[in-house]
């Protein structure tokens, strides 16, 4: 943990005011290079406060203190975090930078003189730097930025600043598939990856084709090739193949090769973020050190349709391709289709690599030894349909290899293009007979990816494994090598480049052998996938704490699946994730995508329709922590029919908590997809069965967002009614603190706002009840502030409440009355910048919309629209669903700028498409806004 870029900050907290300034600058930093910035503000409410301080300081590799008088007499700063920060200075070289905020007796203090301290000669920042302050903080920011560009240094107790760890490698391509043969022809593809190489702003190349034409072949050549290029020594280089994870339609994961990427190009926390901002970091490291990025096979990550289901892939995708400087190479059956529509403007270029010629096909067995005449040989290409593979796995067969006639025996192989590999399988197969090579094919066929002599001995040992081990049990390892030097030299396995005890084998071939081995002998090939399960989940800790341990659960429940072993891996999956306690998610270790590609192995149907092994409970278990991975990965779509199921179990079984629980979970899953008569049944649903229980919080929370759906459909009288009577409900359940708070408190002050925003647009040209209106927004900002006093540790709660305050001082600034508009931009400032900050960026159009709307109030159209623009591409892009009430509130945003711009053609199309979606969703809340620019228009 200590080589992780972790910067901690040691304050007193009466100090915050000056940690806040200082945090401006190192976020700023942080933005551009991989810098995991700690303070104890980062601690949730529930958490162990005390472990997670010790925690941060352990891996901290800086760390800033901010020397005030409240720091040098706090007896928590000086007598646990400093002795433990002095301690790894000395004996790990962690860089501690002291800051003297305020004059105090620091000299007093043994342990700050050999320290540098900033500013320099004894200057305070509150003193000698009173005017600018930032002067002092990014001082400190731009050591540690010349910390991190420097080569590594040996740390113990050097006074001077750490630099950066050297990388494990500059290039790391051994998880790409080894060649199998020499490239032929494919000058043209050849030619645009270098021409890709060569472009100094970089882009994405995307070579797609049907599976086994020699894809990940062509990159193979192309990666080997490039120590040559004067361009590319210096460039870092990954690759990864995805293809080699499943050669079926299972659910699939980027989540290692987050993992593993964003550790080789240097970012200090790979396991933190969720899966789409982990995407938008390694897209900056990439570009920003122009490195070369490989991802081979990346279709099981796609849907049918071509467009990325893998939230990570995707804006790892969209950055890079409007980023200068990195290049992605990507292999896959399927084009990109979410940049299809933007063509060249997308900076992706799609090459489709098709079959390969019938001369190039010749040229190919000839190197392989198949004689024959030319126009034989062609005819052989021909009947492989000119598949790469099929070619080359056809040159293996004893039949053909040095008979000219064999093109008449072999005739047509099939019609359809993806079957021709398959067929010239199965007639290796045929002449191998039911050997030990075909056996050890079978047995390779049960791994989803490269194969170590570990997990292959597990599988080879007693008993016998009709049709696979039966020739392997008890044979010397001689003869085990045989085996696989001769199905090496036929192009039907492959060994590795870095590693000769690990094997491989194409994707086609694996599931060809899988599919073999399951028609012949079903219960031999389940048993082969069950001791696998035995192996790995031996290797299981009872409550897994790392990364590479859930990644080895997941793996051994993945292997008890596809042996049928239902209700074993359920139940190691759920005793290995008990402790984790209300939370579904493996967020703290980055592995939601890997977690949910193993519980999809529990489905028939994905997402609907569970094995019928499992009993009632574990269904309902499973059901909501797929709705739930499914959610925080952003395909919120997909979660409706889990959610629906896990309903249906929760109602038949009378449990009115969970089933109050799932209904506002799929309340949520159309509120984001725009469905709002639907989110209104469904929360509904949920109030229904709350009521039915004892008054508790989680009641007050769902009869708030209740309420907060009937707002927005217009529903005001029956809005008003449910927000009231959760407010009455929190009085009961808590009488002394009777107001609401938390996200409850802003939606209440919403309704608030919105009903002042309805009667000014009402009142038209009259003159509205102003004193009515404005004693409304008073009780919105007093709502707000005390709501802020009670969640004041809440960063994403209290930015929310900072928004409805910058709307209610607007508005009155708008109605007159001793209220200043620049009072609502300083708190909408506040709440949009507290917003970024508190990482809840699905909120953030709210914000970025309402302060949209002051700034067109004060004239300054151009950031108006730059707001709205930014929170059109969060709402339409960030997430894999998009979020289609943002874009309607965008779409009327953008037509009242427009028309204060006097841009009548754009406020008109902004209003035609906002009437569609706002008529659609039945978005009624917006009905009369809407109305009052359609109205200025005609």
């Amino acid at each position: 943990m200590a080589g992780e870029n972790t910067l901690f900050i040691s304050y007193a907290h009466r100090d915050e005011i000056w940690k806040d300034e200082l945090l401006v600058q190192l976020r700023a930093l942080g933005r551009a290079v991989p810098l995991d910035i700690w303070d104890d503000r980062r601690i949730r409410q529930g958490e162990d406060w005390y472990r997670e301080i010790r925690n941060a300081v352990a891996r901290a590799r800086f760390a800033v203190c901010l020397i005030t008088g409240h720091f040098l007499g706090s007896s928590f700063c000086m007598d646990e975090e400093i002795p433990e920060l002095l301690r790894r200075r000395q004996e790990e070289g962690l860089e501690l930078l002291p800051i003297l905020i305020e004059d105090c007796p620091w000299e007093a203090h043994l342990w700050l003189k050999p320290l540098q301290m900033l500013p320099r000669d004894g200057k305070t920042v509150k003193v000698d730097f009173r005017d600018n302050h930032e002067t002092v903080f990014s001082a400190v920011a731009k050591r540690i930025y010349e910390a991190l560009q420097g080569p590594a240094v040996t740390p113990a107790g050097a006074p001077g600043l750490l630099t950066r760890p050297a990388a494990t490698s500059p290039n790391d391509t051994q998880r790409l598939p080894p060649a199998t043969s020499h490239l032929f022809g494919r000058h043209h593809e050849l030619q645009i990856l270098m021409d890709a190489l060569n472009d100094p702003d970089g882009g994405i190349v995307v070579l797609h084709g049907w599976g086994g034409v020699g894809k990940t072949g062509l990159v193979r050549a192309w990666v080997d090739a490039l120590p040559q290029h004067p361009g590319a020594s210096t460039r870092p280089v990954l690759a990864w193949s995805f293809g080699n994870q499943s050669a079926t339609d299972r659910e699939t994961s980027a989540d290692s090769f987050a993992i593993a990427a964003l550790r080789f190009f240097g970012d200090g926390s790979p396991l933190q973020g969720l899966p789409w901002e982990k995407g938008e970091r390694l897209a900056g490291l990439v570009a920003g050190r122009r490195g070369i990025l490989l991802l081979d096979g990346l279709e099981p990550l796609q849907c049918r349709d071509g467009t990325l289901r893998d939230p990570i892939i995707l804006s790892l995708l969209r950055q890079l391709s409007c980023r200068c400087g990195g290049l992605c190479v990507v292999t896959s059956r399927l084009a990109l289709a979410d940049f299809a529509e933007e063509g060249d403007r997308s900076g992706v270029r799609h090459q489709n690599v098709e079959e390969i010629s019938p001369a190039v096909g010749r040229a190919l067995l000839r190197s392989r030894g198949v004689k024959g005449h030319d126009q034989e040989l062609e005819a052989l290409v021909t009947a492989c349909g000119g598949q790469a593979l099929a070619v080359e796995l056809l040159a293996s067969c004893p039949d053909v290899r040095g008979k000219p006639g064999a093109a008449a025996k072999t005739g047509p192989v099939v019609g359809a293009r993806s079957e021709h590999a398959r067929r010239v399988l199965a007639l290796l197969a045929e002449q191998l007979g039911n050997g030990a090579e075909v056996g050890l094919l079978r047995v390779l066929a049960l791994f989803d990816g490269p194969v170590g002599m570990d997990e292959l001995d597990a599988v080879l040992g007693p008993p016998v494994l009709p049709g696979a081990t039966d020739f392997l049990q008890g044979a010397p390892t001689t003869f085990l090598f045989q085996q696989i030097q001769k199905l090496r030299s036929q192009r039907l396995i492959k060994v590795s480049d870095h590693d000769p005890l690990t094997l491989d084998m194409h994707p086609i071939v694996r599931e060809y052998f899988a599919d073999d081995w399951s028609h012949a002998d079903r219960p031999a090939f389940l048993a082969g996938h069950r001791r696998l399960y035995e192996y790995h989940r031996a290797r299981v800790p009872a409550e897994p704490a790392s990364a590479d341990q859930f990644e080895r659960l997941f793996l051994a429940v993945g292997q008890g699946l596809q042996g049928g072993l239902y209700e074993e891996a359920y139940e190691l999956y759920r005793q290995a994730v008990a402790h984790r306690g209300v939370s579904l998610l493996p967020s703290e270790h980055g592995l939601i995508g890997l977690e949910l590609s193993a519980l999809a192995g529990f489905f028939a149907k994905r997402w609907s329709s569970l094995v019928c092994e499992l009993p009632c409970a574990a269904r309902v278990d499973i059901l909501r922590r797929v709705a739930e991975c499914l959610q925080a990965m952003g395909r919120v779509a997909e979660a409706e029919e889990p959610l629906l199921e896990c309903l249906a179990f929760e109602q038949d079984g009378a449990d009115e908590g969970t089933a109050a629980e799932t209904a506002h979970r799929l309340s949520t899953v159309y509120l984001v997809l725009g469905d709002l008569p639907r989110a209104r049944h469904y929360s509904r649903v949920s109030v229904a069965h709350f009521a039915g229980r004892h008054p508790d919080r989680r009641m007050v929370y769902s009869l708030c967002r209740h309420g907060d759906i009937l707002q927005l459909m217009g529903e005001r009288s029956e809005a008003e009614a449910t927000l009231g009577r959760a407010e009455a409900l929190n009085a009961q359940i808590d009488p002394d603190h009777p107001a609401l708070h938390g996200v409850e408190s802003f939606w209440r002050c919403d309704f608030l706002i919105m009903q002042v925003q309805e009667s000014l647009i009402a009142a038209g040209h009259d003159r509205p009840d102003v004193e009515g209106l404005l004693a409304r927004l008073d009780e919105v900002r007093r709502r707000a502030m005390l709501a802020i006093t009670s969640d004041l540790e809440d960063a994403f709660l209290v930015a929310l409440h900072h928004i409805c305050i910058g709307r209610a001082a607007m508005l009155q600034a708008l109605l007159g009355r001793r209220h200043r508009l620049v009072d609502a931009g300083e708190a909408l400032d506040r709440g949009v910048n507290a917003l970024r900050q508190s990482g809840q960026q699905h909120w953030l159009p709210r914000g970025l919309l309402a302060r949209a709307a002051f700034r067109r109030e004060s004239g300054r159209l151009a950031e108006a629209e730059a707001d709205i623009l930014e929170a059109r591409k969060i709402a339409e892009k960030r997430r894999m669903t998009p979020m289609r009430l943002h874009i309607a509130d965008c779409l009327i945003e953008h037509a009242r700028v427009a028309l204060a711009k006097g841009d009548l053609g754009a406020a008109a199309e902004h209003c035609r498409d906002a009437r569609l979606l706002v008529d659609t969703m039945r978005y009624h809340s917006r009905d009369s806004a809407l109305s009052a620019v359609e109205a200025q228009l005609s």
